[in-house]
Protein backbone atom coordinates (compact mmCIF):
# COMPACT_ATOMS: atom_id res chain seq x y z
CA UNK A 1 0.00 0.00 0.00
CA UNK A 2 1.08 3.30 -1.00
CA UNK A 3 0.13 6.66 0.25
CA UNK A 4 -0.18 9.37 -1.92
CA UNK A 5 1.75 12.90 -0.24
CA UNK A 6 -0.60 14.96 -2.17
CA UNK A 7 -3.13 13.89 0.07
CA UNK A 8 -1.59 15.50 2.87
CA UNK A 9 -3.15 18.60 3.24
CA UNK A 10 -6.34 16.80 2.76
CA UNK A 11 -5.58 14.30 5.87
CA UNK A 12 -4.80 17.49 8.34
CA UNK A 13 -7.91 19.21 7.28
CA UNK A 14 -10.15 15.63 7.70
CA UNK A 15 -7.92 15.51 11.35
CA UNK A 16 -8.78 18.63 12.33
CA UNK A 17 -12.75 18.19 11.01
CA UNK A 18 -13.06 15.01 13.21
CA UNK A 19 -13.48 17.77 16.23
CA UNK A 20 -16.91 18.78 14.98
CA UNK A 21 -20.14 17.01 16.03
CA UNK A 22 -22.11 16.00 13.03
CA UNK A 23 -24.24 13.76 14.35
CA UNK A 24 -27.00 15.91 13.75
CA UNK A 25 -25.79 17.38 10.38
CA UNK A 26 -28.33 16.55 7.47
CA UNK A 27 -27.37 18.82 4.55
CA UNK A 28 -23.95 19.88 3.02
CA UNK A 29 -24.73 22.98 4.75
CA UNK A 30 -24.96 22.24 7.97
CA UNK A 31 -22.01 19.96 7.72
CA UNK A 32 -20.35 23.52 6.34
CA UNK A 33 -21.71 25.53 9.35
CA UNK A 34 -20.26 22.83 12.02
CA UNK A 35 -16.32 23.19 10.20
CA UNK A 36 -16.77 26.67 10.48
CA UNK A 37 -17.20 26.91 13.70
CA UNK A 38 -15.77 25.92 17.12
CA UNK A 39 -11.96 25.64 17.98
CA UNK A 40 -10.79 24.03 14.85
CA UNK A 41 -12.75 26.80 12.99
CA UNK A 42 -12.50 26.59 8.75
CA UNK A 43 -12.23 29.72 6.56
CA UNK A 44 -15.10 29.51 4.02
CA UNK A 45 -12.92 28.83 1.58
CA UNK A 46 -10.95 25.61 3.72
CA UNK A 47 -14.42 24.28 4.29
CA UNK A 48 -15.57 24.13 0.38
CA UNK A 49 -12.29 22.87 -0.60
CA UNK A 50 -12.68 20.53 2.06
CA UNK A 51 -16.46 19.79 1.11
CA UNK A 52 -15.58 19.61 -2.57
CA UNK A 53 -13.53 16.52 -2.24
CA UNK A 54 -14.63 14.40 0.85
CA UNK A 55 -18.24 14.01 2.47
CA UNK A 56 -19.62 13.13 6.30
CA UNK A 57 -20.37 9.14 5.92
CA UNK A 58 -20.65 8.85 9.57
CA UNK A 59 -19.99 10.53 12.76
CA UNK A 60 -19.08 8.48 16.12
CA UNK A 61 -18.99 11.48 18.63
CA UNK A 62 -19.57 9.81 21.55
CA UNK A 63 -18.55 12.05 25.00
CA UNK A 64 -18.86 10.74 27.81
CA UNK A 65 -15.79 9.74 29.91
CA UNK A 66 -13.27 9.11 27.56
CA UNK A 67 -14.57 11.81 25.00
CA UNK A 68 -13.97 9.65 21.81
CA UNK A 69 -14.65 11.29 18.79
CA UNK A 70 -14.26 9.60 15.08
CA UNK A 71 -15.49 10.24 12.01
CA UNK A 72 -16.09 8.73 8.77
CA UNK A 73 -15.00 10.40 5.41
CA UNK A 74 -15.51 9.30 1.87
CA UNK A 75 -14.20 11.36 -1.20
CA UNK A 76 -16.32 12.79 -4.00
CA UNK A 77 -13.82 10.65 -6.24
CA UNK A 78 -16.45 8.77 -8.25
CA UNK A 79 -13.45 6.74 -10.30
CA UNK A 80 -11.18 5.80 -7.10
CA UNK A 81 -13.63 6.13 -4.14
CA UNK A 82 -12.08 6.19 -0.72
CA UNK A 83 -12.62 6.52 3.20
CA UNK A 84 -10.35 8.29 5.89
CA UNK A 85 -11.33 7.74 9.39
CA UNK A 86 -10.67 10.87 11.52
CA UNK A 87 -9.92 9.75 15.29
CA UNK A 88 -10.23 13.24 17.63
CA UNK A 89 -7.02 12.93 20.43
CA UNK A 90 -8.40 15.13 22.86
CA UNK A 91 -10.91 17.05 23.29
CA UNK A 92 -9.03 20.63 24.53
CA UNK A 93 -5.87 21.67 22.45
CA UNK A 94 -2.34 21.91 24.06
CA UNK A 95 -1.37 25.34 23.46
CA UNK A 96 1.82 24.38 23.72
CA UNK A 97 1.57 22.03 20.74
CA UNK A 98 -0.25 24.84 18.23
CA UNK A 99 2.08 27.53 16.89
CA UNK A 100 0.39 30.81 15.95
CA UNK A 101 -1.02 31.02 12.58
CA UNK A 102 -0.83 27.33 11.85
CA UNK A 103 -4.23 26.05 13.90
CA UNK A 104 -7.78 25.61 12.05
CA UNK A 105 -8.73 23.36 9.04
CA UNK A 106 -5.63 21.76 7.70
CA UNK A 107 -3.23 24.69 5.24
CA UNK A 108 -4.21 28.55 5.80
CA UNK A 109 -5.34 30.69 3.29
Amino acid sequence: MTINTGLYGDYAGLAEASYGDFEHAVLIDDVKAILMSGDGKCSNTQASDLLSRWSVVEDGYVNVNNEYSSTLFQSTDTENPSYVLAIRGAWERNPDLVEEGTSGCGAGE
